[in-house]
């Protein structure tokens, strides 16, 4: 899983080897960036104020529950992810965190399963 920090004015201060891996970009290249270098073009501008509004009611929570989320590779190529938010507040600045994980494999495995089920009409099997 990817680990993010960010803080209140969007500046990526950190982030771990698997996050860099994830979004194929050195870390060197990720520091000081802002956080929308790793989202949809489309999401971009709309992410600011969203940021916003989370430094200025933070809690711990997951993000976009019943919505399709995409990170950005540094090619270009788009991606599933899921993400989990928390904050923490160090010397009156505020921070927020993120675990990035990749749902790429478990979004086509159960694309798998839906179309396995529908082949073999699972219906059937559990009568016999």
């Amino acid at each position: 899983e990817g680990f993010l920090l960010v803080n209140e004015q969007r500046e990526i201060i950190s982030c771990n080897d698997a996050l860099c891996n994830m979004f194929q970009f050195k870390k060197e290249e990720l520091m000081d960036q802002p956080l929308e270098v790793l989202l949809p073009t489309k999401m971009k501008e709309s992410h600011k104020s969203l940021t916003k509004s989370y430094f200025n009611s933070p809690k711990p929570r997951r993000m976009g529950l019943g919505v399709n989320l995409q990170g950005r590779k540094k090619n270009g190529d788009l991606f599933p992810v899921e993400i989990s938010l928390n904050y923490f507040d160090k010397n009156d600045k505020k921070y927020a965190s993120a675990i990035i994980s990749d749902i790429s494999f478990r979004l086509k495995t159960e694309q798998k399963i839906k179309d396995l089920n529908k082949k073999w009409d699972v219906s059937v099997l559990i009568c016999l």
